[in-house]
């Protein structure tokens, strides 16, 4: 493949004990991978301080993990990745990495990219395809880390066509426990930087609805909990 190309998967490491790799220029570009990566016991453990997955990429055999940008265990995060083959008309490839990026404005509102490097001729005259690999810490028997819905074009509208019909689902509710007078709820299908209500009433014919929990999504995915009192009903309605 040759041109602009663009990327898209989703990523889930299930457990701070995992790493997920999707390599790039597979089989022929071996130096080159964009990663959420675990932080305890993993192959990548020493570039970190805490204990939650973050973003990673090696470009052209150099690795960078300088991002803190901290991605939830547990949750489903989407990768994005522009790739520019000779960029200018030079030898030298283009690579940019965002995760859980806002879609609904297009290209532009990507906002910046977490790692973007330009600087080698990373993956030759055409780029081969991709590959995937997961870690995990030895002798450690966690939930495995997933990776699904690989999405690749280099046709004119390729970014159009990667996030083709993935946005706007419907925001819902997934799951629903009460443990130890505690509620959780997990509440999926949300749109990455949009802005998120919670509501509860005590019937479903209330006129008025308060609100639990305001936030901004920064992930596909997100859990809330709360002491459970009465009969209550929740709602979660998001800004488009």
């Amino acid at each position: 493949m040759t041109g602009t190309i663009w990327i898209l998967c989703l990523v889930n490491n299930h457990s701070n004990f995992t790493d997920v790799l999707f390599h790039l220029d597979h089989p022929d570009g071996p130096g080159n991978y964009v990663a959420l990566v675990g932080t305890v016991g993993t192959t990548y453990t020493g570039p970190f301080n805490d204990g939650i997955p973050e973003p990673a990429m090696q470009y052209a055999g150099f690795t960078d993990y300088s991002s803190t940008a901290d991605r939830a265990a547990g949750a489903t995060h989407m990768l994005v990745v522009k790739i520019q083959m000779n960029m200018g008309g030079s030898t030298n490839d283009g690579c940019e990495l965002w995760v859980d990026p806002p879609l609904n404005a297009g290209e532009f509102g990507l906002g910046f990219p977490i790692y973007s490097y330009g600087y080698a001729d990373a993956f030759g005259a055409e780029f081969s395809g991709v590959g995937i690999s997961f870690n995990k810490a030895s002798a450690l028997n966690h939930a495995k880390p997933r990776l699904d819905d690989i999405r690749i074009s280099n046709g004119p509208n390729g970014f159009a066509e990667i996030i083709s019909g993935l946005s706007p689902a419907p925001t819902r509710f997934t799951s629903a426990a009460v443990t130890d007078a505690v509620i959780h709820l997990e509440i999926s299908d949300l749109t990455p930087g949009a802005t998120n209500h919670l509501t509860r009433a005590g019937t479903l014919f209330d006129e008025t609805w308060m609100t639990s929990w305001t936030f901004v999504a920064s992930g596909l995915v997100t859990n809330w909990s709360e002491p459970a009192g009465n009969t209550v009903f929740y709602r979660v309605e998001t800004e488009r």
